[in-house]
Order: C-alpha cells, then structure tokens, then sequence
C-alpha cells in the first residue's frame, strides 16, 4: 500500500474506502505506524482498537489500546465508551477496572462507578468475601451520599450486611436506614438469616432485641417477638455462667 495519509480525516475516508472494499488489514497497517507517530491524535488508537476486534476479533488487544488511549487522555470519552462495552465479560472487567474506576472518580462518574462495582460483583471468579463486602458497601455509600437514593442504598449495605454481619460502621448505617425507610417486613428476614452468621455474643443479643423490637411493634407477631427475647435471654445467661 502507497498511501500515507496525513491527518485524521483522511484516515476517515480510508476507512469508509476500505469498509466497502473489505481492505481492513490495510487500514490496520496504516494505524499501527500512525498511533506512534501521532499519539496526541488518540482517535487512531481508538479505530485501530476498533478494527483489531472487528478484523482479527482481538479484544485483548484492542483493550490495551483503549486502555492505552486513557492513560494519556482521561477524558476521551470514545476509548472509554469502548472499554464499558466490555464490563459484562468476567475476563476482562477486573483488567479494565483499573482503568476505569479512577477515571469516574475524579470526574465525578457515579452511576458509571455504581455501574463498575456491580460489573465486578457479577464476576464469577469474585469469591473473596472482603471485597465483595467492600464493593456492595461502596455501591452502598455512592447511592447514600453521592446519588441521594435511600432506597439503593439499603439494598446495597443489606447484601453488604449478608456477607459481612459484624461490620460496626455498616450496622449503624443499615439499621438507621431500615427505620428510616420503614422496611422492617422486607428487612426482618434478611436479619433472621445474618444471625446464623455471627458468632459474638454481644452483637447476638443486640440483634435479637432489635428483631424482638421490631416483630412486636410492626409486624405484630408476638410468637417470633418471644422467641427473639428468649434467644437473647439465653445468650445473655451463658455470657454470665
């Protein structure tokens, strides 16, 4: 190939050329040389990203160009348009993460970052409780104090609450949360289950009052409500024995 094309628009009509012609390793070719010639150009590392996938179905590396694109230009919303394209792949997500998460941090991305933190949740290989626990606790925090979405945000510190029960900071902020929002019905359960989990006698007795408190006062079932006083009694006892 002779042509050497000297600015970005060219390439643009190179590329609709070779769209009808098929010619795409030309046009991959042509990119290869040009990124590193002209790097502040990032909108060639982003269409050669483009083509590796679309010619060669390369995304690993069309990833690092995007990946590459970022790093030198964070607010090139093209490269990062194109990374999110891949958030929903387990092989990819943590990598591009990295890259992300930043990014929406300092330009103030949060339904983006909330967005990124459920990508990663979804992860199948994601088994490690403390960082499941930290990212729903995150998730928890964005729509708290970012988004002003209450509702979220109790469901969000609840799952983070299910991994993790015995986390002071996130008990005070859930707790405070279900009676701020009324949802002793949906939450009760939710407790019921995160019991089995805790070990320290102390924070037994709490939840079994709590739950005791709130079975009696709205939901008006006095069998569970004794049942939870008597569990509390019985610890407490044990504790003093």
């Amino acid at each position: 190939l002779s042509v050497d094309p000297e600015h970005l628009e060219t390439l643009k009509a190179l590329r609709s050329l070779y769209d009808q012609q098929e010619r795409w390793s030309d046009l991959i070719n042509i990119l290869q040389t040009r990124v590193d010639l002209e790097p502040e150009t990032f909108e060639l590392r982003v269409l050669l990203g483009e083509l590796m996938v679309r010619v060669h179905g390369d995304a690993r590396q069309a990833i690092e160009q995007w990946k590459t694109v970022l790093m030198d230009f964070p607010k090139a919303e093209s490269a990062q348009h194109m990374l999110e394209n891949y958030l929903s792949y387990p092989e990819y997500v943590n990598d591009i993460s990295l890259i992300l998460e930043p990014i929406y941090e300092e330009q103030e991305q949060w339904p983006a970052l909330v967005k990124l933190h459920r990508a990663l949740l979804d992860d199948p290989s994601l088994t490690d409780n403390v960082r499941r626990e930290e990212l729903w606790t995150d998730i928890g925090e964005l729509y708290a104090d970012r988004l002003g979405d209450a509702q979220s945000a109790l469901q969000a510190y609840t799952e983070a609450f299910l991994v993790n029960p015995v986390e002071q900071d996130l008990r005070d902020k859930l707790f405070t949360l279900v009676d701020d929002q009324e949802a002793w019905v949906d939450f009760i359960p939710k407790l019921k289950n995160a019991i089995e989990l805790i070990n320290d006698p102390e924070m037994l007795v709490e939840d079994y009052l709590k739950l005791a408190h709130w079975s009696e006062k709205y939901l008006n079932d006095d069998r569970q409500a004794v049942d939870a006083y008597q569990n509390a009694l019985r610890i407490e006892g044990d504790t003093q024995a």
